[in-house]
């Protein structure tokens, strides 16, 4: 038999070195390195602040994984090689797998893009920052400017507000101030005028019926008595003359001097003798009124109108045609001084007219007085009241001051004739004449003076609101 040739000790040991071999392979190959030292890794913060080129090649292995992240793949794990086997021959093709290369840029190239795109958005972010503050500043602008428009509009309107109260302040300053003094002047003038009226007129109404002592009288029967006539005929012939009286007004204000009166007057009623041995009694008066123009009138009207001299002048008896013409019936019956008790009755037509700066007032009368004689009158009488300003002394009409004190001037004249009688002597005529005389002397003297004091309570009325106007007579005055 055929003896096999044995192996060699040669051939063992190039067997065992090829083990050797292979199994330091093995053992360098699934060396893994060390983790990196805290120094390593402090190291890169210094490297942050090293030059572009040093730090991108410094760190290629930690971009790479940073772009492998941004790639959105997570990194495929090292395959494990496997131990091979140490009683054969190795059977793998290829000890390890080899990964397939990726293409892309390097990693400076992108980093430079990224820098680029953060730029961008950076200057993107800042114009739409700068858009929205100028909007946001220029509508706040435009709010804030509204505002002040309208605050300052305000403040115009209060300052015009408070300079207008504060001129309407010293216009009514002034104004009061020149009331206060014409007040104190009229308080002054009527309490002087009640003196002389309390030592001159001490005169008591007696009641009594018109001609009541004239039945019981031992007068002959030539003597005058009272008209038969009815009061509608005597209103009727009364009314006829007053258009004419109207007219004129004017003319009789200038020939007695009234109307160029702008100052208190007053001459009485005084007896006229004319060329035919004929009798009449004239009267003339001006007042300075530190009252409206509208509201003397309204007192002078209504004394007779409203009644409010039935008081001081008896009975009085007011029918109102319409609101301009009025029929006036009074009947009193009065004791004068050194005379025994006369009884009066006057009827009187009367009307008014309004003008631009005054109101006329005429009347015609008749009237009957029944003391030691008889006396029958023809009254005609003229009255207007005008404006005035008491700052300039003249009519207020004519100017606009803007500090005047209103006020008015009444002007009045009044005529009296006496119906004619026939006597038998020259010395009964003188008798009567003279008797006449204080008769229609002293009625009309106490008349007059008790007339001002009912319009001058009036006028206090109208002044402290106790006088209430009607629709149409506050219409009527409204212009004014």
């Amino acid at each position: 038999m055929q003896q096999l040739p044995s192996a060699s000790p040669s051939s063992l040991d190039g067997s065992d070195l090829d083990k050797d071999l292979l199994a330091a392979l093995d053992e360098m190959l699934s060396f893994s390195p060390a983790p990196v030292p805290p120094v390593a890794v402090g190291c890169h913060l210094v490297d942050a602040f090293a030059p572009l080129e040093e730090s991108t090649d410094a760190t290629d292995s930690d971009m790479d994984a940073l772009l492998l992240s941004l790639d959105g793949g997570d990194p495929a794990p090292p395959e494990k090689p496997t131990a091979p086997r140490r009683g054969g021959k190795d059977t793998r093709a290829a000890p390890y797998p080899k990964t397939k290369p990726r293409r892309r840029k390097r990693p400076k190239d992108e980093l430079d893009y990224l820098r680029t795109q953060v730029t961008d958005l950076e200057e993107e972010l800042a114009n739409m920052a700068a858009t929205s503050n100028a909007n946001s500043h220029e509508s706040g602008t435009e709010v804030e400017g509204e505002l002040f428009l309208r605050w300052k509009q305000i403040a115009d309107r209060q300052k015009q507000e408070a300079d207008r109260s504060v001129v309407e302040n010293l216009k009514l300053r002034a104004r009061l101030e020149g009331q206060l003094q014409v007040a104190r002047s009229l308080e002054a003038a009527i309490n002087q005028h009640q003196k002389e009226a309390a030592q001159l007129l001490p005169w008591h109404r007696v009641k009594a019926e018109l001609n009541a002592g004239a039945a019981s009288s031992s007068d002959s029967g030539s003597r005058q008595r009272a008209t038969s006539m009815s009061d509608d005929a005597i209103f009727a012939e009364l009314d006829v003359g007053l258009e004419a009286q109207y007219a004129d007004l004017d003319m009789v204000f200038e020939a007695t001097g009234l109307a160029h009166m702008y100052q208190d007057t007053d001459n009485g009623i005084q007896m006229h003798c004319d060329g035919n041995g004929g009798i009449s009694f004239r009267h003339e008066e001006a007042h300075v009124l530190p009252f409206a123009m509208p509201a003397v009138h309204r007192a002078m009207w209504n004394s007779v109108l409203g009644g409010a001299s039935s008081q001081l002048l008896g009975r009085v008896h007011t029918r109102a045609v319409n609101d301009d013409h009025l029929y006036i019936t009074i009947v009193d019956t009065l004791q004068l001084p050194k005379s025994r008790r006369i009884d009066v009755c006057a009827r009187l037509a009367t009307r008014r007219y309004f003008e631009k700066d005054r109101v006329v007032a005429v009347w015609r009368g008749y009237v009957e007085i029944a003391g030691s004689v008889f006396v029958r009158l023809r009254e005609k009488g003229y009255n207007s009241v005008s404006t005035f300003d008491f700052h300039r002394g003249s009519r207020a009409g004519a100017t606009g001051s803007s500090s005047n004190v209103p006020g008015c001037v009444m002007r009045m004249a009044l005529q009296v004739t006496p119906e004619r009688t026939d006597f038998d002597s020259e010395q009964e005529a003188q008798t009567h004449i003279g008797e006449m005389s204080d008769l229609v002397v002293g009625t009309y003297h106490r008349n007059f003076g008790l007339m001002m004091q009912v319009v001058e309570n009036l006028l206090f009325k109208d002044a402290t609101g106790g006088e209430v106007l009607g629709e149409a007579e506050a219409q009527r005055f409204s212009s004014y």
